[in-house]
C-alpha cells in the first residue's frame, strides 16, 4: 500500500480480496490480478475483517462486530462482544470459521472464540507464550494476525512487526 492507506483487516469475499483501512474510512477492493484496487467508502474507521460466505464481518476497536453486506458494506446488524456479561472492547482481526468467529483483542495477548449468534466469548487463550522474547513487553507488539487453515484444522498466527508466524491447533 502506498503511504495514504493504513492497511487493516482483510477477508475474501468470493473472487474479491476486501481490505479495510485503519482511518482513511475506505476499502480498497481488489480482483485476482491484485492490479490497482477499487475504492469503496466505509462508515468508520476499519481494524477486523473476515467473511463467513454470507456475511461480512467488521470490527472498528470497540466491543462490537458489524455484519455488513459484503457487496455494498452496509450494516445488516451488529452484535455486542460480551465475555461474562461484561463487554470485550479493541476487538480486532477476526477469522470466520463455522458459527464461531476468532478474533484477537487488541494491546493484549488474548485470542477468543465468539459466537457470532450471541456475542458471547465462548473460549480464549493466552498467546504470550508466542510472543518473541525481543518483543516481550512492548505495548504494540502483541498477537495481531489470525488465519484458517480448514485443510489441516489449524491456525496461523502472527503479531504486528513479528519476524514470525506460527500454526498452532486450539484446543479447549
Amino acid at each position: 500500500l502506498g503511504d495514504e492507506h493504513f492497511g487493516e483487516g482483510l477477508a475474501l469475499v468470493d473472487d474479491r480480496l476486501l481490505q479495510l483501512t485503519w482511518r482513511e474510512r475506505v476499502v480498497l477492493s481488489y480482483d485476482t490480478s491484485l492490479a490497482a484496487p477499487d475504492t469503496l467508502e466505509f462508515p468508520s474507521d476499519g481494524w477486523g475483517a473476515c467473511y463467513d460466505g454470507e456475511t461480512l464481518w467488521t470490527t472498528s476497536g470497540g466491543s462490537v462486530m458489524f455484519a455488513r453486506d459484503p457487496s455494498t458494506l452496509a450494516s445488516t446488524g451488529q452484535l455486542r462482544v460480551e465475555r461474562g456479561g461484561s463487554a470485550v472492547f479493541q476487538v480486532n482481526e477476526l477469522e470466520c470459521v463455522g458459527e464461531y468467529i476468532y478474533a484477537n483483542v487488541y494491546q493484549t495477548n488474548d485470542l477468543i472464540k465468539i459466537d457470532k449468534m450471541t456475542g458471547e466469548v465462548v473460549a480464549a487463550w493466552d498467546l504470550t507464550m508466542l510472543v518473541p522474547p525481543e518483543l516481550s513487553g512492548a505495548v504494540e507488539e502483541v498477537p495481531n494476525g489470525v488465519a484458517y487453515d480448514p485443510g489441516s484444522d489449524t491456525f496461523f498466527l502472527t503479531g504486528k512487526w513479528w519476524p514470525v508466524m506460527y500454526r498452532v491447533r486450539l484446543v479447549e
